[in-house]
């Protein structure tokens, strides 16, 4: 349990309950875990006690002998005050600060006092720390004490003990209404009889637990609880009870007599606004609160909430709850004809309506349901009489339409929430499709394939209740699967009537064309044209775009037909299609729209270009993907349309925000669509540079050959220097290994010149990939700090990122400090956590699985996993198969060759369907090591035969050297082809591009066969030299 208390230096503090705790109100008493005192040595000492607990300082010691021992000499008095405190700390230990001139006393966390608990929980309004002190509150304060010989502490303690009082009454009032405006009558009935308790004289007391327990609809205990305070009135003090009293019983009996208002029956369970619901019980119950509006586009659910509404508030309005509907009327005096006829009041003689609404309505407490009041809105002010001049009306109203009343609260509803659950049904949205379904299909199938199709038609309609519904209504003749399929190629279902609604729901369309016909010609216009917009778009778009100015967009908000949030307007998803179908009716303003929207969204994305490479980068790109599905239309309008040179103004922006946020295939795919527009070289060779970077990205072979010989010269002639060097970058993915240098080294010169140095830190980072493929990883190394020196100068977090990942990969290579590799792996894994940048963090926990793999091949496994399941997330097909390539080394580094085996095959079969011929010999290797494990000479011959073939012709240093040192290992455990196996280990021992790792075994094999290896020695062969002669003879040898 939490307490709440007030220490006297402190304030106010939360601790869990100490075991010690001071009562003070009622007797006093301490208790300490089981234990309890009340029966003190001394009533002087309860005094002292009692006096001391209640003053925030130290008190001189002479005025407590003065307050609490005035009858007895001073000395006397003293020594007793000794006695007292000493007594008093036994008792209480720790919670006194006695000097030789005065004392305190101490609270601290292992005591709780309750008159301090008390007055901490009001300070906080807290209602759990109210109730507790409540509860803990045993009566008066000091409770059945008294002094007689001290008549100044007496004096104090009458003083205290109303203090308390009071402030008891205030915790109990406060619980009242806390849990009133819950509408939890029976809960603050509890409080209530308890403050009347404390004076049961007190009339208003009286009145709250007669209206309490009216409110929860006990009217006999109500009316009984008015004759007993009338009896003990009239015996008591021999009066009558106020007026006031008076009509709260006549009310009540009058209520008695009455049944209570007929509600309309809804033909759905409420699902999915019970938080909305128990927020607007609590608004409707505030005094202040008069006028509440649920305001949204027609068939999201505001009759159905209204209705819910009004069950539960039934007991909190006297007089009644009462729903009238108001659809179909549109003049004042005959909306307050139907208002009369709701309440029950006849008409007959009275000429003012308003006035006789008014006489029967001043006195009540009454809650009036105004349904689909949007026809009224234009005189909505009928409304202003009936609140100014009553006291106890309320009105909750349902409308598409703001009423622009002043008081008027409004609550927007929007959809019901339709993602997030474990399955379709446990949504909300899910939850109502299925509730209507099964009454149609009682036999409705919900496997795996339904629930997904339950869901991507909730998604289709956005939550909207009514659209959920009516394609409910469709389950006897299609199932969830066909009925999602049917949506997302047409809404025409939505413009058949189905289901049994009332009429003005009875289709979709329906619904929408009534909210149409209710617009003024500029708001049909303008609503039309938004149709142009897909998703968010600003003030500013809708100004340029579809000449929209602040008030007509305005207009449209308050009636229900646009959706404004954090600076944003958006249409309803079907809205925006029930739009378009009459945007689509004027071909040449269509037309229009488009061609300015494609401008519009387009010219701003280009504007973007430069920001996307610099530290703004990350709050650019939020900014694009807050208006992507609008870049998406207009990049397809513009595609439509023929407008290369737009597309191309566009295509660098582009390019720049999908790498950086991953989108590799939504990218391709849209400049693929701009390679036919394309009518002149430089366009196509534009064009083609960012189509093979964006396949080199998302794990494609690119068509590098291409781009060589065909567009690089004609980007070189034209000066688009920053594009050719991009397209060697691309380039070097496909050369062989020392021509990826080179073709890096001058886009990286390039760049240089240009003063890019966004990009001179990318192409470092793919320079330092070239030189570490080579088995230069010192070179790599330099490469790569300076990239992330620069990435750090620019503040670009993703570069840092990568370089960081890059430069462990390179420290383990060196034979660096694990601790170190670990480090920089684990340090870009945080970056990329933080920023989500889940390409580079594959990368990362690669690394940290290689780092874990020979001392935890489980941790090792854990981050392969992970690894994997991005990859697969990502549909990036390299990745995938070098995580499938981790696990199989888990697997043989615990000993599980068939695993490993089974690995290994799947990842060679990923790598050749892909194309991958340089990860083909790194499986090759691998397969050759788990033969070697089984002791399969010939087949790990073979497989190290195919390895060495496609890294020799493509120059993969790194490759053979690895390759080298594992069929070196085969040798030694073989105990054949000593010279040939002492050639390669003096090779690997003296070549520089040696890993530190592999190094340390090859000495140790040397030593073993009592070989050295010096510079000078002529036995160590050339690289270029050895792998031929393997080639053409033992490996050749091996395939017989």
């Amino acid at each position: 349990m939490i307490i709440v208390y007030r220490s006297f230096t402190r304030g106010v503090m939360m601790v869990d309950a100490p075991a010690l705790r001071l009562s003070l109100l009622g007797t006093v008493r301490i208790h300490d875990g089981n234990k309890s005192e009340d029966n003190f040595r001394s009533p002087r000492a309860v005094a002292l006690l009692l006096y001391l607990a209640s003053q925030p300082v130290a008190v001189p010691r002479a005025e407590l002998v003065e307050l609490i021992w005035p009858d007895l000499p001073a000395e006397r008095g003293r020594a007793n005050l000794r006695w007292a405190l000493s007594y008093l700390r036994k008792l209480l230990p720790d919670c006194w600060d006695v000097s030789r001139q005065t004392a305190r006393f101490v609270l601290h966390a292992g005591i709780q006092v309750d008159t301090l608990a008390l007055k901490a929980a009001l300070e906080l309004g807290d209602v759990e720390a109210l109730a507790e002190a409540v509860a803990g509150a045993g009566g008066e304060f000091g409770r059945g004490f008294y002094l007689d010989e001290a008549p100044e502490f007496e004096t104090w303690l009458l003083a205290r003990r109303e203090h308390w009082r009071r402030q008891l009454s205030r915790a109990r009032q406060h619980l009242i209404d806390h849990y009133s405006g819950l509408g939890q009558y029976d809960q603050a009935l509890v409080y209530a009889r308890q403050l009347l308790a404390m004076d049961n004289w007190q009339e208003a007391a009286q009145r709250q637990v007669m209206l309490l327990l009216a409110r929860n609809g006990e009217f006999n205990a109500a009316l009984a609880q008015f004759e007993q305070c009338r009896r003990l009135l009239a015996e008591e003090l021999d009066v009558a009870p106020q007026a006031e009293t008076m009509q709260l019983y006549e009310r009540i009996r009058a209520r008695r007599a009455q049944a209570p208002p007929t509600l309309p029956q809804p033909a759905t369970r409420l699902v999915g606004r019970e938080t909305e619901a128990a927020a607007l019980v609590q608004l409707l119950l505030r005094e202040e609160e008069r006028l509440v509006t649920l305001l949204g586009l027609g068939g999201v659910g505001k009759t159905r909430l209204a209705l819910a509404l009004a069950e539960r508030l039934q007991g909190a309005f006297l007089e009644g709850v009462f729903f009238v509907p108001c659809l179909g009327i549109t003049s004042r005096d005959a909306f307050l004809t139907r208002l009369a006829a709701a309440l029950g009041l006849s008409l007959q003689g009275k000429a003012d309506v308003t006035a006789a609404l008014i006489a029967h309505l001043q006195t009540k407490q009454v809650l009036l349901v105004l349904d689909n009041f949007e026809q009224l809105a234009p005189v909505a002010t009928v409304l202003t009489p009936l609140l100014a001049e009553t006291h106890g009306l309320k009105l909750l109203v349902t409308s598409r339409e703001r009423l622009h009343l002043r008081g008027e609260r409004v609550w927007r509803l929007k959809g019901l929430p339709y993602a997030g659950g474990q399955t379709a049904v446990g949504t909300p949205a899910g939850q109502l499709f299925h509730q209507v379904a099964v009454t149609i299909r009682p036999d409705l199938a919900t496997g795996v394939a339904e629930q997904a199709a339950i869901q991507q038609i909730c998604t289709l309609v956005e939550g909207l209740p009514l659209a959920i519904e009516l394609a409910a209504a469709w389950s006897d003749v299609l199932a969830p699967t066909a009925l999602a399929a049917e949506l997302a190629g047409s809404w025409a279902l939505f413009k058949e009537e189905r289901a049994q609604m009332p009429a003005h729901q009875s289709t979709l369309w329906g619904t929408f064309q009534y909210s149409w016909r209710r617009l003024a010609a500029d708001e049909q216009l303008l609503f039309s044209r938004l149709a142009v917009f897909q998703g968010p778009f600003s003030l500013a778009a809708a100004r340029a775009v579809a000449g929209g100015s602040l008030p007509l967009l305005a207009r449209l908000v308050d009636k229900s037909l646009l959706q404004f949030s954090g600076e944003q307007y958006q249409l309803h998803e079907l809205l925006r299609q029930f739009a378009a179908e009459k945007l689509a009716a004027q071909p040449g303003e269509a037309t229009q729209l488009g061609e300015a929207h494609a401008t519009y969204f387009l010219l701003w994305l280009a504007g973007q270009h430069d920001a996307l490479k610099t530290k703004r980068q990350e709050a650019v790109a939020t900014e694009v993907a807050a208006r992507w599905g609008n870049l998406r239309a207009a990049w397809e309008w513009a595609v439509t349309a023929g407008q290369a040179e737009l597309l191309l103004t566009a295509l660098g922006a582009l390019y720049e925000y999908v790498t950086l946020r991953d989108r590799f295939h939504e990218g391709l795919a849209l400049v693929e669509l701009i390679l036919p527009l394309c009518a002149t070289p430089l366009a196509q060779a534009k064009a083609a540079v960012y189509r093979e970077a964006l396949r080199s990205y998302a794990g494609q072979v690119p068509d590098t050959a291409t781009l060589r010989t065909r567009h690089d010269p004609i980007l070189a002639e034209a000066g688009a220097d920053y594009l050719w060097a991009i397209s060697h970058t691309v380039n070097a993915k496909t050369l062989a290994v020392p021509e990826i240098v080179g073709a890096l080294q001058q886009a990286l010169a390039r760049f240089t010149e240009l003063g890019d140095d966004y990009y001179q830190a990318r192409t470092l980072g793919n320079l330092g990939n070239g030189l570490y493929n080579q088995g230069d990883f010192a070179a790599a190394a330099d490469a790569w700090r300076e990239g992330l020196a620069l990435f750090t100068q620019q503040e670009i977090r993703w570069g840092q990122a990568g370089m960081l990942v890059s430069l462990g990969r390179a420290a383990q290579m060196l034979g660096w400090d694990s601790a170190v590799s670990r480090d920089y792996f684990q340090r870009s894994l945080t970056i990329c956590r933080e920023i989500n940048r889940r390409t580079i963090a594959i990368v990362a926990l690669e690394g940290l699985a290689t780092a874990a793999l020979p001392t935890d091949p489980q941790a090792a496994q854990s981050h392969y996993l992970e690894m994997q399941d991005l990859a697969t997330e990502l549909a990036m097909p390299q990745q995938l198969v070098t995580s499938l390539a981790g696990l199989g080394d888990v697997a043989l580094e615990l000993g599980d060759l068939e695993r490993a085996s089974s690995y290994y095959q799947r990842n060679l079969q990923l790598a050749q369907a892909q194309g991958y011929d340089w990860l083909q010999s790194t499986v090759m290797i691998r397969l050759a090591k788990v033969a070697r494990a089984k002791g399969a000479w010939s087949q790990a011959r073979r497989y190290f035969r195919q390895a060495f073939d496609e890294a020799h012709r493509n120059q993969r240093l790194g490759t053979l050297l690895w390759g080298l040192f594992e069929l070196a290992e085969l040798l030694y455990l073989q105990e054949e082809e000593p010279e040939l196996m002492l050639a390669i280990l003096k090779l690997l021992a003296m070549h520089p591009r040696t890993i530190h790792g592999y190094r340390q075994t090859v000495q140790e094999r040397l030593a073993a066969l009592g070989e050295t290896v010096s510079v000078a020695d002529e036995a160590v062969p050339d690289l270029s030299d050895l792998v031929p002669r393997l080639m053409t003879g033992y490996l050749a040898e091996s395939e017989e």
